[in-house]
């Protein structure tokens, strides 16, 4: 996560410095430092200092919100990107009899591209026949490749 979200947060969360510079494994005098650097950044005083307790100001709850969303879509990012690349790579083939390719097909077809599953990709259709030469019942195959899969020229 972005330290300069991270560390505001983990301030307005102890409500101090030397708490919030525990919890981050840093000193309390370094993450002084970093959050008066920030407030002089933004141009706005982020906390008010009562002794030893941080108080959000006005402009640090703002902030502080928006720091939360931040988080949040980053840890939806973080889990999203765990996903594709858990995702099996490869070629995916689907054989189906010529009477249900019309119902079938566009059916999967749709699916895949339409909630998002598999992006990037490349279809071929091939003759049942190309996979299964001794076959004789007839059938189509669909393939899916990623693009950079695909042969250079391709």
């Amino acid at each position: 996560m972005d330290k300069n979200v991270q560390y505001i947060l983990e301030v307005a969360k102890c409500g101090g410095i030397t708490k919030a510079a525990n919890n981050l494994y840093i000193t309390p005098s370094a993450l002084s430092k970093f959050v008066q650097a920030r407030e002089e950044e933004l141009n706005v005083q982020l906390f008010h200092r009562i002794g030893k307790r941080f108080v959000l100001t006005a402009a640090g709850e703002y902030y502080v919100g928006r720091c939360k969303e931040i988080e949040t879509i980053q840890k939806e990012i973080t889990i999203q990107m765990e996903r594709f690349s858990s995702m099996s790579h490869g070629m995916i083939r689907i054989g189906v009899q010529p009477s249900f390719s019309d119902l079938v097909l566009k059916d999967i077809i749709a699916t895949v591209y339409k909630g998002n599953i598999i992006k990037n990709l490349i279809m071929d259709c091939q003759s049942y026949t190309k996979y299964r030469p001794n076959e004789t019942t007839g059938g189509i195959f669909v393939s899916w490749r990623r693009k950079e899969e695909l042969p250079t020229g391709a």
